[in-house]
């Protein structure tokens, strides 16, 4: 038992009735709990990520883990899987390699994210423990919140730009 094994006690995460809470939330789901967990990857404070034995990552998070509803970019770990029951949301993502990363990478993933249209929050130099690269070679960014809409005003702007292409399709 994972939760059990791990003395969690920083931030909201890592408390561990909030991820037992989390797992209450998805005891009916079972594409999400009938999977191996092999460790706690990782926590934060909206966030907790755990590896499966299919080499994928879970990660649980309090509400949705992109900022205002905001898409996924192609700055963010690749998600192949996502859904949410109750307040909790589970993304099942590729397990990106994370050590002795240069610390250059940051500036790449924090381009990528301005690039694109967003502005980066909480991703300082030297804060590789937010990056990782995929076996593909591409560097990717791991919380989805560092990644935000400049302004309401944005946030807006594109939701009404995407309905609007919905609905030409």
């Amino acid at each position: 038992d994972i939760i059990n094994e791990k003395e969690l006690n920083d931030g909201v995460v890592g408390e561990k009735a909030t991820i037992q809470r989390f797992l209450q939330d998805l005891k009916g789901d079972k594409k999400i709990l009938d999977r191996k967990i092999l460790a706690l990857s990782g926590y934060g404070s909206a966030a907790a990520a755990f590896e499966s034995a299919d080499g994928k990552i879970i990660k649980l998070t309090d509400g949705n883990h992109f900022p205002m509803n905001r898409p996924a970019g192609v700055f963010d770990v690749p998600v192949y899987k996502k859904g949410h029951n109750g307040k909790t949301y589970y993304y099942i993502e590729e397990k990106l390699y994370r050590h002795n990363l240069p610390s250059y990478l940051v500036d790449t993933v924090k381009d990528m994210i301005k690039q694109s249209g967003y502005k980066t929050v909480d991703l300082y130099e030297g804060d590789i423990h937010q990056i990782g690269i995929a076996k593909n070679g591409r560097v990717y960014l791991l919380d989805a919140e560092c990644a935000q809409y400049k302004t309401v005003f944005h946030a807006l702007f594109d939701k009404a730009k995407r309905a609007l292409l919905k609905t030409r399709v």
